[in-house]
C-alpha cells in the first residue's frame, strides 16, 4: 500500500461538496483503490483552485475496506474511493460511511447511479461485455447474456472466479433485471458451457480467447481497450484478434452494464 500527500482533492465533480470543509481545515484524507497515476491530474485541478493538501492512501479495494472497519470511528479518512457498486454496498453494510447529500452531485450524477439514502455517488462506469474470437463464432449469432447458457456454446466460454465482484455485480443485475429463479436456472445452464475452470483475471481471459482456450469470454471493456493502447505488440495482436459485443441491445432489453466505478465511486466516510 503506498502513502502520498498532495495539495489537491479528486474529482471536480466533488468540488463544491467538499470545498468549504477542506478549506477550514487545510487538509483531506482519501482512501482509494484507484492508482495515484490514474488521478493525479483531478487532485491537481483541485490543488491549483483551493490550495488544500490531500492526504492520498491508495491499495487494493478490499485492503482499504478492511482497514476502514479496523480503525472504526477512529479512522482518519474522510473520503472513500473504490472499485464496482458492489464493494460500496460492503462499504455501506459495514457501517463505515456516512449519507452526504449535495445539489452539485444531485445535479450531474443520475438517480441510478448513487445510493439512494445518499451514501454515494458513481463518478464513471465500465460495462461488462461479450468478447469473442471472430474465427470461432459468428457475432450473429451472439444476442444476450442470456443466451450464454444455450447449449449452442457448449465447451465454448471462460471465465474469472465467482467470488470476482465483477461477476458478482453482473450477476446481481440479472437477478434485478429477471428475478432470482431466472437468474439461478441461467447460472446453471452457463456453467455447463465453460470450456475449463474458472481462472485468471480479465486481461488473461481476453487473451485466452485469441489463443483458442475458449471462443467466448465477459470482461471490462476497459482491459481491452488497455490492448489496444499497448506499446507491447502482443497485447496489441490480442486486441485486434479478439473483438467486442455489445449483449441486450434490442428493443424490450435493458442493454445492462454493470456499474463499475466505474469504474470509480467515490464515497464520503
Amino acid at each position: 500500500m503506498n502513502t502520498i500527500s498532495r495539495t489537491s482533492l479528486l474529482w471536480l465533480s466533488v468540488s463544491m461538496l467538499v470545498s468549504s470543509a477542506a478549506v477550514a481545515s487545510g487538509s483531506l484524507n482519501i482512501y482509494s483503490a484507484r492508482q495515484e497515476a490514474l488521478i493525479a491530474p483531478a487532485l491537481d485541478a483541485y490543488a491549483k483552485k483551493y490550495r488544500v493538501t490531500v492526504n492520498l492512501v491508495t491499495g487494493d479495494a478490499d485492503t482499504l475496506l478492511s482497514r476502514l472497519k479496523l480503525e472504526g470511528e477512529a479512522s482518519p479518512a474522510d473520503v472513500f474511493i473504490t472499485v464496482d457498486a458492489g464493494r460500496l454496498y460492503r462499504a455501506k453494510e459495514a457501517g463505515v460511511l456516512q449519507p452526504f447529500e449535495t445539489n452539485t452531485l444531485d445535479e450531474v450524477v443520475p438517480d441510478h447511479l448513487h445510493d439512494r439514502e445518499h451514501y454515494w455517488y458513481g463518478l464513471s462506469q465500465r460495462a461488462r461485455v461479450i468478447f469473442y474470437n471472430p474465427k470461432k463464432v459468428n457475432q450473429a449469432d451472439l444476442s444476450t447474456y442470456e443466451d450464454l447458457a444455450d447449449t449452442k456454446w457448449k465447451g465454448q466460454i471462460c471465465v474469472r472466479s465467482s467470488s470476482n465482484i465483477y461477476n458478482q455485480s453482473l450477476v446481481a443485475s440479472m437477478i434485478e433485471a429477471n428475478g432470482e429463479e431466472a437468474t439461478l436456472s441461467w447460472l446453471q445452464g452457463f456453467v455447463k458451457n465453460f470450456s475449463r475452470p474458472p481462472f485468471g483475471g480479465d486481461t488473461d481471459l481476453l487473451n485466452a480467447v485469441s489463443a483458442g482456450v475458449c471462443n467466448i469470454t465477459l470482461a471490462n471493456t476497459y482491459y481491452y481497450g488497455r490492448l489496444g493502447q499497448s506499446d507491447d505488440a502482443a497485447d496489441r495482436k490480442v486486441y485486434e484478434q479478439v473483438k467486442l459485443f455489445w449483449p441486450n441491445q434490442q428493443e424490450g432489453e435493458r442493454g445492462a452494464s454493470c456499474k463499475r466505478q466505474r469504474n470509480r465511486y467515490d464515497s464520503f466516510c
